[in-house]
């Protein structure tokens, strides 16, 4: 392909072979466009590594915030031999928060959390009707990050516990969940 002056276009110049040069194009775009999706699946890969942190959760406490409940202790129970089921990992159960950076698992009512002061964030609202639950992490009331797994009311609990069990990234001496989880 060469050039030629003419008048047939604004710059004065037309092109010679022009099936050769949209075949050149074409192909230069197709590069282009897989190198842009290249880069941006790889900056969306990046990112999402560094957003979501998990949290190690093999050395949590589980914490009842009304023990005499039977059925919040069951759902307890039951989420203390699901995960030693599934990791080999022995959660204890705890009387009250464990001080320091210990991850805890907080399991109550909506009603009970909120007598503890533990509130759930903007956007993540535990409806007001029975059996509904919400399970979150809390890391602005101690040192170490509190999952909170509440019900609206009991019955509510043992399913924020079944939905505890289906968020928990687990394996084989592995406990994890998102920080992000809300």
């Amino acid at each position: 392909a060469g050039l030629r002056r003419g008048a047939g276009n604004v710059s004065g110049w037309s092109v010679i072979g022009s099936t050769s040069q949209r075949a050149f194009e074409h192909v230069a775009g197709i590069i282009m466009f897989k190198s842009a999706f290249f880069l941006l699946a790889l900056l969306g890969f990046i990112s999402a590594t560094v957003s979501a942190a998990p949290l190690d959760l093999s050395h949590a406490r589980i914490v009842v915030l009304n023990p005499q409940a039977k059925i919040e202790a069951k759902g307890a129970a039951i989420l203390r031999d699901e995960v030693d089921k599934r990791t080999r990992i022995g959660l204890e159960f705890a009387a009250k928060l464990p001080e320091g950076s210990e991850p805890a698992i907080l399991i109550g009512t909506a009603e009970e959390l909120a007598r503890g002061s533990f509130q759930p964030p903007a956007g993540c609202q535990v409806p007001a009707v029975p059996d509904a639950c919400g399970v979150w992490v809390d890391t602005t009331r101690r040192a170490g990050p509190t999952i909170c797994v509440v019900g609206y009311d009991l019955r509510g609990t043992v399913f924020a516990v079944g939905r505890l069990l289906r968020l928990a990234e687990m394996g084989r001496d592995k406990l994890q969940l998102d920080a992000q989880t809300r």
